[in-house]
């Protein structure tokens, strides 16, 4: 099981608050190197969570929380 820690940014689209307290996150993908993804989430990530790449929809599984911003993920 390979794992990296990645710095994650809220995303807040229109605020109109259709997509749930906390839309998604912008990140940078570490499968495709693509920078300022968006995975929605609709809410805050807790363990357990996945983000899923806009780009090459490779999927993250959050295996800790270290701060509201930054996570653990499992590849």
């Amino acid at each position: 099981m390979k794992e990296v820690t990645l710095e994650v940014a809220p995303y807040y689209c229109c605020g109109g608050g259709h997509c749930g307290p906390l839309p998604g996150y912008i990140y940078n993908c570490p499968k495709c190197n693509e920078e300022d993804v968006i995975g929605m989430t609709g809410c805050p990530l807790i363990k357990g969570d996945t983000l899923q790449c806009g780009e090459c929809e490779h999927k993250l599984t959050v295996t800790e929380k270290i701060s509201d911003t930054k996570f653990t993920f499992q590849l």
